[in-house]
């Protein structure tokens, strides 16, 4: 539980974190920027740890299903989110990332990796309709961003159970080292291609502040939280670790109103039952299937 509850807290903070240099910065650009920094964090970890042998048990089969997967999260699926955070309200990435389980229970029934549960199911759609609840009178709305945020979640959602076919042979931080790598590697073609580049403005490097976020994001989200994320995924399973994102919108919320004083709108508390709910449903039907 305490992995889940690090990378709730971790991958929360994402899109309220970055949306300020959205204006200074390309997403493509920024998501490069962060994995890479994320890479350099995990490897050095490895290293310090004396783990370094554990990248040889990867086999050539395996490097195939990572170099899939470096491409489907850090240059698919995290430069889409990142394009919905640019291109939408912050309540409208945040709602339809949330959909992400949906697409993870989804996928899981259609691939047979688990059987349906009415339980499961009724925990997904009320956390789901929890999110919608607290993000109301934040400004929904569908327009392009609203696109990109929805490709993001399936597509991170097929990424969280391909990844954990792999991580119980391989091990967390070599998964995320080589996948990341091949990710990087789509990512700087693509940088190259379009003329955007690798190095960061000097609008965000000439900034303490937003260095600093810069930092934050490649250190803390791509770095631990990634660690943590593929923890929670092999732990309790794809299903129940993608109920972070049902939580996300309601914790950074939550935070707001504790921290900033800021007053809930009137559906938050409603909106925050439905998502602890659907989410406790989730999880122990997670636990009774492991028992």
């Amino acid at each position: 539980m305490l992995y889940f509850l690090v990378t709730l807290l971790i991958f929360s903070s994402m899109e309220v974190v970055s949306k300020p240099l959205m204006p200074f910065i390309d997403p493509f650009q920024l998501t490069f920027l962060r994995f890479l920094g994320g890479l350099l964090f995990l490897f050095l970890f490895l290293a310090a740890r004396r783990r370094l042998p554990e990248l040889a048990r990867i086999t050539r089969r395996d490097l195939a299903t990572l170099a899939f997967l470096g491409f489907l999260n850090t240059f698919f699926a995290m430069s889409l989110l990142q394009l919905a955070v640019k291109h939408s309200s912050a309540a409208t990435a945040a709602t339809l990332i949330g959909s992400n389980p949906v697409f993870v229970y989804l996928f899981s029934l259609l691939m047979r990796l688990e059987a349906f549960s009415w339980r499961r199911a009724g925990g997904i759609v009320a956390g789901v309709g929890g999110i919608v609840l607290v993000m109301f009178d934040r400004g929904l709305s569908l327009d392009i961003g609203a696109l990109y945020a929805l490709l993001a979640a399936a597509s991170f959602a097929l990424y969280t159970i391909l990844n954990k076919k792999v991580v119980h042979r391989i091990g967390s931080l070599p998964v995320n080292i080589v996948s990341f790598s091949f990710g990087l590697a789509v990512s700087a073609l693509f940088l190259l291609a379009t003329g955007i580049g690798f190095l960061p403005p000097a609008a965000v490097t000439g900034d303490t502040a937003r260095l600093a976020i810069l930092v934050y994001l490649g250190v803390v989200v791509s770095g631990v939280g990634y660690i943590t994320f593929v923890k929670t995924i092999r732990q309790k399973g794809p299903v129940a670790a993608s109920i972070i994102f049902v939580m996300k919108p309601a914790l950074a919320t939550l935070l707001a109103v504790l921290l900033l004083g800021e007053p809930p709108a009137p559906l938050f508390w409603p909106g925050l039952f439905l998502i602890i709910t659907g989410g406790y449903l989730v999880l122990r039907t997670d636990v009774a299937q492991k028992s």
